[in-house]
């Protein structure tokens, strides 16, 4: 069955509207009828069983049956990544949420191309989310993604003072990924990515001077949608096996 995502799906027996934006997908694509039964999440983690009990040409009415835990880890990740020029930090977005990376903070580092723009701040962060909710819509992920406001990359220290467990993939590093399996991955945990032309060595000293691991992804140079993919790729794959 098709999975849905709805934001704020009430307990089981109690009503509610489906969200304007997705009226028309739902019932001129999909036509769902009266009595259809729908799968969906709310970005919690868990599966509802929905009933449309109201459908017209604006509004559609669904009743929460049922609900449960779905099987789906949550990764307890924080990602930082470098701003990259538009289109590669949109894919970047769109990959990290699609493998369930639960918190996005893009930070501005010495190599980033984008130069930081109060003005257009508010307006980025607010595409980034929608970029982010229409990528786990597509795979029908149980967690959601939420994009924060790019920060300088000196915030980073504040930003990360109470996250234990802290990794940066770096190009230059000799040590292996495969020693990340002595990272809790049931706990809150941050990585960070580069942006083109990767991290300055001042950047690498500051990291590992606030707590940071760092770790290789391989012995060639990804690019950075690559790299954050990669890294997304093994945490997960981590996180479901410990």
């Amino acid at each position: 069955m098709r999975r849905f995502h709805f934001p704020n799906i009430p307990p089981i027996n109690e009503t509610f509207f489906v969200p304007e934006d997705q009226v028309s997908h739902l019932s001129r694509v999909l036509r769902v009828n009266l009595g259809d039964l729908l799968e969906a999440s709310d970005g919690s983690g868990q599966v509802f069983e929905l009933s449309v009990t109201h459908i017209d040409k604006e509004t559609i009415q669904l009743k929460v049956l049922s609900s449960k835990m779905g099987a789906e880890r949550a990764l307890h990740s924080i990602a930082f990544i470098g701003e990259l020029k538009n289109d590669a930090m949109d894919n970047t977005i769109s990959l990290l949420a699609e493998h369930g990376i639960q918190t996005i903070i893009p930070f501005f580092a010495e190599r980033s191309i984008p130069k930081f723009d109060l003005k257009q701040a508010s307006k980025k962060q607010e595409r980034r989310q929608k970029i982010a909710n229409e990528a786990i819509k597509k795979v029908g992920g149980l967690y959601s993604c939420c994009v924060k406001d790019s920060i300088p990359f000196k915030e980073i220290e504040h930003q990360t003072v109470d996250i234990p467990q802290k990794i940066v993939f770096w190009e230059e590093e000799n040590t292996p990924s495969k020693n990340l399996n002595n990272i809790n991955y049931n706990q809150k945990h941050a990585f960070f990515i580069g942006p083109e032309g990767g991290f300055s060595q001042k950047e690498i000293d500051k990291l590992l001077s606030w707590g940071c691991q760092s770790y290789s992804l391989g012995s060639r140079i990804l690019r950075a949608p690559q790299a954050a993919t990669a890294a997304a790729t093994i945490i997960r794959y981590l996180t479901e096996n410990q």
